[in-house]
């Protein structure tokens, strides 16, 4: 089986994805991609500033 090396990049809104996951499981999403496939594929923004992952957890995990 040959490795695909196109890269694809996706856009999805954190809200979406809790939309569709649910807070939790959203959060664990993003983590788990993060421990996979290296955290250089995850950039997560609030308007035009990167934000950390604790950041995500903090504003909607309360």
């Amino acid at each position: 089986m040959q490795a695909l090396e196109a890269v694809t990049t996706v856009e999805v809104p954190v809200e979406a994805l809790i939309k569709l996951l649910g807070t939790k499981r959203a959060i664990q999403f993003i983590k788990e991609i993060t421990q996979y496939y290296d955290e250089s594929i995850i950039e997560i923004k609030k308007g035009t500033k990167i934000i950390s992952i604790k950041q995500v957890e903090n504003e909607f995990l309360k």
